[in-house]
């Protein structure tokens, strides 16, 4: 799976083929994620069942990049 470190280290090659790539892979993944979403939403709906919350752990930090204050 990439990474945001991939696009991060092809920005910074100077690689645009492979920033590219990278970054198209990112978004195809948190599509697929949030279309999966969707539909086990839309199959709850329609069965009366509550959704099951996942409490997800979010990392915004990316190693090796500091914040500019």
């Amino acid at each position: 799976m990439t990474e945001v470190s991939d696009l991060i280290n092809a920005l910074d090659g100077n690689s645009k083929n492979d920033a590219n790539n990278a970054f198209a892979a990112l978004m195809q993944n948190k599509i697929n994620t949030a279309m999966d979403d969707r539909k086990i939403s839309i199959a709850q709906g329609m069965t009366g069942t509550a959704p099951e919350l996942e409490e997800v752990e979010l990392d915004d930090e990316v190693s090796g990049i500091q914040d500019e204050a």
